[in-house]
């Protein structure tokens, strides 16, 4: 689901979408196995989204992230290596789908606003695996579904910590025994088309870069009902941590 050249009468079945139910043939984990678009072919980054009736959580970890040191926090990160956090992308919010037309409406972003609508055309393959192809630009994706990753879609509002350790409204969704968090960051970055682009053209400090990456996502699994290890995040240092789920 990148950002969304198609057809007009495809765009024309997309400004119809209306707030509803998503079918239950889109809940669960999907796992992207292959983008193909005009930059080339990626097969090797890391790319969950989890769908539940109405919300969808999106994490994508370039496969050239490093394995960095035993960080705790953001601070502990070296300039040139918190430039490497910023190709990292990751979203939250509301899933809309009409027909095969599929939207996904940003509320939480890794990635600062672009005007850029995301916005794909939706076909199953079998009930595990989607094929999806770009509406507003040219690309062309393959999904996976986690086994049993389906049942019990669940979203709540909860509340966890920003880097000054505040708490701050998040929002976190299950579906089977996999979990997701969204937490935004606490300020607005420019928009632009990505951002190490805003970093460019701002000529960001480094308490400001800091602010601008303090926003986390994450996906991982349930350890049992109280509990969840997290296994990808926007914050490096987050992965491995059993974290609170109820």
């Amino acid at each position: 689901m990148e950002q969304p050249n198609l057809k007009t009468t495809a765009k024309a079945k997309v400004l119809d979408i209306k707030s509803a139910f998503v079918p239950s043939s889109y809940h669960g984990v999907w796992r992207r196995s292959l983008l193909e678009n005009k930059q080339g072919k990626d097969d090797t980054s890391l790319v969950l989204w989890m769908q539940t009736q109405h919300h969808h959580v999106d994490i994508r970890i370039p496969a050239s992230r490093p394995n960095f040191p035993q960080y705790g926090v953001l601070e502990d990160f070296a300039m040139d290596e918190l430039l490497m956090l910023t190709t990292q992308q990751g979203f939250y919010g509301v899933t809309h789908v009409q027909r095969n037309i599929c939207r996904w409406q940003r509320e939480v972003d890794f990635q600062p606003e672009s005007g850029a609508r995301d916005i794909g055309e939706i076909v199953f393959g079998n009930p595990n695996m989607m094929l999806e192809t770009g509406v507003d630009s040219d690309y062309f994706e393959i999904w996976h579904k986690n086994k049993d990753s389906h049942l019990l879609p669940t979203h709540k509002v909860i509340t966890s910590l920003n880097r000054h350790g505040e708490e701050r409204v998040s929002y976190m969704l299950t579906a089977g025994n996999q979990v997701a968090l969204a937490r935004p960051r606490d300020v607005v970055v420019p928009a632009s088309s990505c951002l190490l682009s805003a970093i460019d053209k701002q000529k960001t400090s480094r308490e400001t870069l800091l602010d601008w990456l303090d926003c986390e996502i994450s996906f991982g699994e349930k350890t049992d009902d109280k509990h969840w290890k997290i296994l990808y995040s926007t914050h490096p240092f987050r992965e491995g941590k059993i974290a609170n789920y109820a």
